[in-house]
């Protein structure tokens, strides 16, 4: 639901909503690039999504030095989020 009332801000929310989706898609081919034999429509958009904003409250409060490290932990998490086949 958008919370916006003036055009201008609903196009804004509009433009944050889809570039949060892209996000989590890009993760998801990061994440099936990790798994032999899997493509990323083989992973759940739901759990990767509530992957990906449990990790954006890690990174909150992680050191810039460990982001790194914790992008590359998440992209090995593929295997948590894959389908049933």
């Amino acid at each position: 639901t958008l919370r916006s009332k003036k055009p201008e801000l609903v196009e804004q929310e509009l433009w944050g909503v889809l570039l949060a989706y892209n996000l989590v898609r890009y993760q998801m081919i990061k994440m099936a690039g990790h798994l032999k034999g899997y493509w990323p429509n083989q992973l759940s958009f739901s759990e990767s999504c509530g992957m990906v904003m449990r990790m954006l409250m890690t990174l909150q409060g992680a050191s810039p030095g460990r982001i790194p490290e914790l992008m590359r932990d998440l992209e090995s998490m593929g295997q948590m989020v894959r389908l049933p086949t």
